[in-house]
């Protein structure tokens, strides 16, 4: 249970960060900087190429450089962006661009979260597990849109969604780049699996001197790099 109330938290607050933004954005377009019907169009169509640009890069980087620590070094380099964009004002064309990078690093590479979820199950309970965790920590979603509304009652709305977008971006980088819910498993069940998608390590070696799967010269027997 504190495997499956960790992960779900952890999706809570990734839900958290980044829907504030996808559902008030219109909004703070047309209150804050009174832009027309067309101009919000514009904007939000820079918005979404940039979260599909960003699901591409997350396969390519996750690949390249593991799913863990593509995501965590990504979502670091998204929190250059977040507070620009709500500083340009009435500049589209800028806003259009700094809103596509942002949506891309932020938003975009959400897509690598439930291949970090699916390495904390076996396979004969994956399904459940990813799609219990993934579906509970999906209520921030729900409850994003409300505490970003709320949080802008006496101050601008940008103001919140900048402020609630960089915490909660934050908060994710630790829970995902300290694996605080495989610490917390393997608490209570020391033998458990770092990451059961990348199989246990030495498990190939079935010959004399063949090195196990992400085996490196030097390194400790079960040795994980801290972002991999």
């Amino acid at each position: 249970w504190v495997l499956y109330l960790s992960l779900s938290a952890t999706v809570f607050v990734a839900f958290l960060y980044s829907w504030p933004l996808q559902a008030l954005l219109p909004t703070y377009l047309k209150t804050e900087l009174h832009y027309d019907a067309g101009q919000v169009t514009d904007v939000l169509y820079f918005a979404g190429f940039g979260t599909m640009a960003g699901c591409w890069l997350a396969g390519f980087a996750g690949d390249r450089f593991g799913a863990r620590r593509a995501y965590v070094y990504t979502l670091l380099a998204s929190l250059v962006f977040v507070f620009p964009v709500f500083a340009v004002g009435d500049h589209p064309v800028l806003l259009g661009v700094l809103l596509f990078v942002l949506q891309g690093l932020s938003f975009g590479v959400s897509g690598l979260l439930p291949r970090y979820l699916g390495g904390h199950f076996p396979t004969a309970g994956r399904g459940a597990g990813l799609g219990f965790t993934y579906n509970v920590g999906a209520l921030g979603g729900a409850v994003a849109p409300v505490l970003g509304a709320r949080l802008a009652e006496g101050r601008s709305l940008g103001g919140a969604l900048a402020g609630l977008t960089f915490a909660g971006t934050l908060l994710v980088v630790v829970l995902v780049g300290c694996d605080v819910p495989g610490r917390l498993h393997r608490l209570r069940n020391p033998d458990a699996p770092r990451d059961h998608l990348a199989g246990e390590p030495g498990a190939a070696a079935a010959r004399p001197g063949t090195a196990g799967p992400g085996a490196a010269e030097g390194a400790a027997p079960g040795a994980a790099p801290p972002f991999g």
